[in-house]
């Protein structure tokens, strides 16, 4: 391979737009404001608008390989990645963004002297976003207050546990709650210094292990556990417990109006205030619940997060199957009432499948099935991408998974247009440049499919032995797929019939940055980008789309 030009090219990648949403991330779907969602992509951050299907791209630092939490300040001005350190990915260190410009304005690396630990475990901003909160794993479990504008910590503190969940009353800029597995402290910060209180621990409450937290009305913390109880503190001492389904976990917990709504693995429920003519003489009960959605999920998805627009008008759910659930709260009433079971499909965003708002008794389970309701438009495959390919000359990519499933995207429209099951496991892809078939290539064969509306349909099968790569060539007329041997086998696209077969080895001219995830050039027959040529990324949970502005050229000797 040579470069057509003498001068060496210079590229400028912009991103255009994402699919998918990485699970491994805590916090990972978070609303800006109503019609904003902030979530990770890969190691980038997306701010995604519901109603245009406009993604915005906060992008990594070169040489930054994952991110594993975030979170955003109350005023919805900053956001804040824990990133694996670029030199060593053993460590981490903390970016933050500023959301209008957007970019990333400072990193924050841990200073031994705070901490010898390796991890940060949670992360929480101030209300007026100038104050960063970190916590530290073993051995000090730190608790570290960074003005982060300044790289500096304010104060640092130890707690006598690991805190895996820590946040700012949204109402009272001077308290902080931590939670760990079997602890809860309240904090006060006065006058830059952490005042920590007795914990709470979990066998002086009845509860088992805490997994998630939130702040309600202003003074009360919700705490859930992995039984399935939900406590309610008040500065650490508990004014009430509650037992949703028993040994369901409680995933997470969001604040809602008055009240709260806690995510488990089989519930969404909604707890409100009780009002203060309906409380019992005998005991004091804070809350009742006040709807519950029950939510099936595709075999081996679960639920992960859960956050809630600020005016309430709608609901995001994200879960391991790489997507994002919308949820319209104004249904809600209509559907708890056992009204119109069209609100059933409404009530969720269409586009793909994903879990099913079923009341208790109202629906079949074929019912249930037939109108399971569709992700917002960051859903991807549930399983990683083993190849892809992008059309030429439409906006079109073809992406494959470990799962059998191929989908074929339309990164200009921002949707995936066809989803199909196959019957093996695929080895690699190619689209013909007028983006009207496909090639699939199996261990044992390659086979042509035409691409139609909502499905495909076979063409023809080539027989080839552990064949590993295809592809069409420039102009679409012949095709040709790599077997054993690394012997490639030429064949017309219109005819269908074997023009040659090429056994040198040097001649089969792909490259790829890594075994799954990008392809480049076709084999033998060269390859040409241009302005404006999509430029496609794809890992297990995401894609990436991006457009080259500047032209370049690369040739390939490969003489027939």
């Amino acid at each position: 391979m040579e470069e057509a030009d003498n001068a060496a090219p210079v590229l400028a990648l912009n991103a255009l737009c994402g699919f998918g949403v990485s699970r491994h991330v805590k916090n990972n779907v978070i609303h800006i404001d109503d019609r904003h969602i902030l979530h990770p992509l890969g190691k980038h951050l997306a701010n995604y608008d519901c109603s245009t299907s406009e993604t915005g791209f906060m992008l990594a630092g070169d040489g930054v390989p994952k991110i594993w939490n975030m979170s955003l300040s109350p005023n919805k001005a900053y956001a804040a990645v824990v990133q694996s350190v670029p030199t060593d990915h053993q460590k981490l260190q903390c970016a933050v963004y500023t959301l209008a410009k957007p970019k990333r304005t400072k990193i924050l690396h841990l200073d031994p002297k705070y901490s010898q630990s390796a991890s940060i475990q949670a992360l929480t901003f101030s209300e007026d976003g100038h104050l960063l909160v970190m916590t530290t794993g073993e051995p000090e479990n730190s608790i570290l207050v960074w003005k982060w504008s300044t790289g500096k910590v304010l104060v640092a503190d130890a707690s006598s546990f690991t805190v895996h969940h820590i946040s700012f009353n949204p109402w009272d800029g001077t308290q902080l709650v931590a939670v760990g597995d079997s602890e809860l402290n309240h904090i006060d910060f006065v006058e830059e210094e952490l005042k920590l209180k007795a914990d709470t621990p979990l066998h002086h409450s009845g509860l088992s292990t805490f997994s998630a937290h939130t702040w309600v009305r202003g003074t009360f913390v919700a705490v859930g556990t992995v039984t399935g109880q939900v406590g309610v503190f008040l500065r650490g001492e508990q004014k009430g417990c509650y037992q949703l389904l028993e040994h369901i976990p409680v995933v997470c917990l969001a604040a809602h109006q008055a009240g709260f709504v806690i995510l488990s693995h089989t519930l969404l429920t909604f707890f409100a205030p009780v009002e203060s003519g309906s409380k019992q003489p005998d005991r004091e009960e804070l809350f009742t619940i006040q709807h519950q959605v029950p939510l099936i999920f595709a075999k081996d998805v679960d639920p992960l997060h859960v956050s809630i627009a600020p005016s309430g008008v709608n609901l995001m759910l994200s879960t391991s199957g790489n997507e994002i659930l919308q949820l319209d709260l104004q249904y809600l009433a209509d559907v708890a009432s056992g009204e119109s079971r069209s609100h059933l499909t409404r009530a969720w965003s269409a586009f793909g499948s994903g879990a099913v708002l079923a009341p208790s008794g109202s629906m079949t389970s074929t019912e249930i099935q037939a109108s399971s309701p569709m992700p917002l438009a960051t859903a991807f495959h549930s399983s990683r991408v083993t190849c892809m390919d992008a059309c030429r000359l439409v906006p079109i990519v073809a992406t494959a998974a470990q799962d059998r499933e191929l989908r074929i995207w339309n990164h200009r429209r921002q949707e995936c247009v066809l989803k199909r099951q196959l019957t093996d496991d695929p080895v690699d892809l190619s689209v013909h440049c007028s983006g009207l078939t496909i090639l699939i290539a199996y261990s044992d064969k390659v086979q042509m499919q035409y691409i139609l509306r909502s499905d495909l349909e076979e063409i023809a099968d080539f027989p080839l032995k552990k064949c590993s790569l295809c592809s069409y060539s420039n102009g679409g007329q012949l095709f040709a797929a790599a077997g054993i041997g690394n012997v490639i086998t030429v064949w017309s696209a219109v005819t269908h019939q074997v023009l040659a077969t090429l056994k040198d080895e040097g001649l089969c001219a792909f490259h790829r940055e890594s075994a799954t995830e990008r392809k480049e050039a076709s084999p033998g027959f060269g390859m040409t980008a241009r302005r404006g040529t999509p430029t496609v990324y794809a890992e297990q949970q995401h894609m990436l789309c991006l457009t080259i502005c500047s032209a370049f050229k690369i040739g390939f000797k490969a003489p027939l």
